[in-house]
């Protein structure tokens, strides 16, 4: 058995919770689909969940590793760079949340224990007056406008969100922060929601 047998059950496995859900998808399914054998399975995955905790930690880390290259002198460059990541994995997830209940739990606390501390080392490193509070408001409403929004009307209310959030950030430091910049970061980031939605 080898490390890519571990991937196929893992890619396998994904496909099926998307079509069948989490809970509907059982092991013979992936079995069957992966034509392997349950000891080979169960070799690298002691459970349907063990699978799951790996997609999930998989998904983490290719965040992670995004997160840890931003790394820019310019705040809009980073912050861009952020929103870009943060999106790009929510909208990945956004198929996951009504099949796979676990995984709103794990994005609220990824977005807990990675975006939002990077968010604030961006802020702070610019100079930039804000609080810890309105990093987590602004996250927290974007993941809930991207859980709870309707296809359709994804990209304008994400776009309301920033719009708040540039608005805000400007206001509290208008000597440092050039409102046409913060104005082309949201737009730059709402052209790229829109090309991967």
């Amino acid at each position: 058995m080898t490390h890519s047998t571990k991937q196929l059950i893992a890619k396998v496995a994904e496909e099926l919770f998307l079509e069948k859900g989490y809970l509907a998808t059982t092991l013979n399914d992936i079995m069957e689909a992966t034509k392997l054998s349950k000891g080979a399975i169960y070799h690298h995955f002691s459970s349907k969940k063990a699978i799951l905790d790996y997609l999930i930690d998989f998904k983490t880390a290719l965040l992670q590793e995004k997160l840890k290259n931003i790394n820019s002198n310019s705040l809009m460059i980073n912050l861009n760079q952020l929103f870009n990541a943060f999106f790009e994995y929510s909208l990945q997830q956004l198929s996951w949340i009504s099949k796979v209940p676990d995984n709103l739990l794990s994005q609220i606390n990824l977005v807990k224990e990675l975006i939002i501390p990077k968010l604030n080392s961006i802020l702070n490193q610019a100079q930039i007056k804000h609080s810890l509070e309105l990093s987590e408001t602004m996250i927290y409403t974007l993941i809930n406008t991207i859980t709870t929004s309707q296809k359709n009307k994804l990209v304008s209310n994400i776009s309301n969100k920033l719009e708040l959030f540039t608005e805000v950030l400007y206001n509290l430091n208008q000597q440092l922060l050039d409102k046409q910049e913060l104005i082309s970061l949201r737009n730059k980031i709402i052209k790229n929601i829109s090309i991967n939605f």
